[in-house]
């Protein structure tokens, strides 16, 4: 998670599941996904919550 807030701006950036600890994820943070339903139906990051 570091590697990725070194250059991610803080305004918002896109995030993929290789950059986020497999085995902490829903401990550390919520997971926001905005595709449609479809999609997030088809494939997400385990734990995601879909927004759309």
């Amino acid at each position: 998670m570091e590697s990725f807030l070194d250059y991610v701006d803080y305004v918002g950036a896109n995030l993929f599941p290789e950059q986020t600890p497999k085995d902490n994820r829903s401990k550390l943070f919520v997971i926001d996904d905005a595709s449609d339903k479809e999609q997030f139906t088809k494939e997400h990051i385990p734990g995601a919550v879909n927004i759309e």
